[in-house]
């Protein structure tokens, strides 16, 4: 990524391998420079000026509430489920914002599914997208400035900084290579366990499950591999990165669907026809492009699946 959580976790993985460091003071290492990360994006996203800066900062807070529900007993349970609440509280605050930018970014994508003639029938529907987006803007910036919001962020830095002292859990004195690598292994199988049950009428929600867990390991992945000099696991980053992105832009387009069917519902006594045209074509062009990526990305599934990841992964446990 080349920001300060990289730098952190390189620092992190150089000084496990030379050392027995806990898995508590290294998942904090991740955390806090995760949260720091997060924090430096605030201005970005209160400016307005580029949807990546809010993408970024939920990514990274996403990541860190996934890396403590996924390194089970680094933390006490209590705690554990406290800070998950906190940033779930905070992304959760953005969830409408992104869902709008998602969809003012593919514009050109969209009007791609419209036949040219009936193209200018979106006009209105993005208008009205641009509307929303800057009405839900402004309640995030205003979110962000709150006092509550700083008080519940720097109430979560001083509890990171302090946790080191917390009582012992199941898992905070244990190696992280240890914590880590059965995690990631946990989680492979989870993904495997999916794959043999799915099939090309696998429902929406069954897609988004196995995105979910996907991410899941990715988050892993990406935070922990350098824990693990021994093992050559950028092939297995790579396949799951493909599968990842496949299954994104399925649901994405699954939820642009939804929410179209609902607008034409909302317009179907509407004078404005054209836009009724666009919207059915767009929806139409939609359910297509989601059948070709539903099969491309089970194709790449099942290629993340193979035996050759599966013993790479065991042997993290090893």
């Amino acid at each position: 990524m080349g920001d300060l959580f990289s730098n952190v976790c390189a620092e992190a993985s150089h000084f496990v391998k030379y050392s027995k460091t806990n898995a508590r003071e290294v998942v904090l290492k991740v955390l806090e420079a995760l949260l720091v990360d997060a924090r430096q994006k605030e201005e970005g996203i209160i400016a307005g000026v580029d949807p990546e800066f809010l993408h970024k900062y939920r990514v990274r807070l996403r990541k860190a509430r996934s890396l403590l529900a996924l390194l089970k007993g680094v933390f006490p349970k209590e705690k554990t489920l406290e800070w998950k609440k906190k940033l779930g509280d905070f992304c959760r605050s953005t969830n409408a914002l992104r869902d709008w930018d998602v969809y003012c970014s593919a514009r050109e994508e969209l009007e791609a599914f419209v036949p040219s003639f009936a193209r200018f029938g979106l006009d209105v529907f993005f208008e009205d997208l641009a509307k929303s987006r800057h009405i839900e803007a402004s309640k995030v910036s205003s979110f962000l400035k709150s006092s509550k919001y700083r008080k519940g962020m720097l109430s979560l830095e001083k509890e990171w900084q302090l946790a080191l002292a917390l009582e012992k859990s199941t898992s905070s004195s244990l190696p992280i290579s240890e914590v880590a690598g059965g995690a990631i292994a946990e989680s492979f199988r989870t993904i495997r366990k999916f794959y043999t049950r799915i099939s090309v009428r696998a429902s929406d929600a069954t897609i988004h499950r196995i995105r979910i867990e996907c991410k899941k390991m990715r988050y892993l992945l990406e935070s922990f591999s350098g824990f693990f000099p021994d093992h050559d696991l950028a092939g297995i980053t790579r396949h799951l990165t493909q599968v990842q992105n496949r299954l994104g832009r399925y649901n994405d387009h699954s939820i642009q669907r939804v929410h179209l069917i609902g607008v034409v519902k909302k317009n179907m006594r509407s004078e404005n026809e054209w836009l009724i045209l666009a919207l059915g074509c767009l929806i139409g062009g939609l359910h297509h492009e989601q059948a070709i990526l539903k099969k491309k990305a089970l194709s790449a599934l099942e290629d993340f699946c193979s035996r050759k990841n599966a013993q790479l992964v065991d042997a993290l446990e090893k």
